[in-house]
């Protein structure tokens, strides 16, 4: 496996993204850092990554389904045959990575048309006060058996270049949000499966902060224009896309659970609701893409 990385960028913490490069620059022939802003504030603590790091900067904050397509683009041209994806805030264990590569191996060699695989994830904030033992795997998948998933989110994603390729990329009109699963999904139809190792796990954020209640009821706080991009591309998925029965139930609880958290766990409640209606008056019309306001 000839094996390239990308950390997609937007103002990031220097200390915890440095602790991931350096990781990954051990193992990686090359990393991608795309620049969605803010890193050329940090020109010196990436000196020492230099003979290994290509930053790519797109003169602007693209979204994720851009930046994954550009970076997979430069991989393919540099002779990669796959990439592992990660967002600036993800921690990552230089074993977490071995593990990965060998059962991406191990379950091509047993003839699974393999797309991607990632692992088990948690995030830590969810057991900060009962320690680390308690850390709940949030993947959704069981930890005796490598499973196969109908989607793995993009941190820790390890794919094969030709997977992209055969796919058609990632659809950069949903910007950021469910960008993982639509991909996901449009692999299965084409016969290839995505897999969440046994024994690979990894600390990610997944969201802006979290509220637990009765100690099991995990609320995601978000930002109000996150609330936009949720709602708006759960419901393009659902009116401008055909889907399994399942794959639209799902789509139709994560817009009722994200509503929820609006109301349950997010700062600016009013501003979240709002920009959940305006989504959706959004994806109706078609209207994709990078946020923009009415008038503008």
């Amino acid at each position: 496996m000839n094996l390239a990385a990308v950390i997609i960028c937007y103002f990031p913490d220097i200390t915890g993204m440095t602790r991931l490069l350096q990781v990954l620059a051990r193992t990686c022939g090359m990393v991608i850092l795309v620049d969605n802003g803010g890193l050329d504030a940090y020109t010196e603590e990436l000196k020492p990554f230099s003979n290994k790091i290509r930053i790519v900067n797109p003169q602007a904050n693209v979204g994720m389904a851009r930046a994954l397509n550009l970076s997979f683009q430069l991989a393919e041209e540099s002779g990669f045959s796959h990439l592992i994806s990660f967002d600036q805030d993800s921690n990552l264990e230089a074993e977490t990575l071995e593990i990965l590569i060998n059962d991406f191996n191990v379950l091509e060699y047993a003839g699974i048309k393999l797309a991607a695989i990632g692992p088990r994830f948690y995030d830590p904030r969810g057991a900060a006060t009962k320690g680390e033992e308690t850390m709940q795997d949030m993947s959704g998948a069981g930890g005796s058996e490598r499973t196969a998933r109908s989607y793995i989110i993009t941190s820790g994603c390890l794919a094969s270049v030709l997977a992209w390729r055969e796919s058609g990329g990632f659809d950069e009109k949903l910007f950021i949000d469910l960008v993982d699963i639509e991909w996901c999904w449009r692999l299965g139809s084409k016969k290839y499966q995505v897999y969440v190792s046994k024994d690979a796990v990894m600390a990610h954020r997944l969201s802006k902060g979290m509220k637990i209640f009765l100690g099991k009821f995990r609320f995601n706080t978000y930002d109000p224009i996150r609330r936009f991009y949720i709602a708006r591309n759960t419901t393009y998925l659902l009116f401008h896309r055909h889907w399994s029965r399942a794959q639209r139930a799902f789509l139709v609880k994560s817009f009722l659970f994200s509503a929820a958290s609006a109301i349950v766990s997010d700062e600016r409640k009013i501003s979240s609701i709002k920009n959940i209606a305006i989504g959706c008056a959004h994806a109706i019309r078609g209207r994709m893409g990078k946020y923009v306001e009415e008038g503008k």
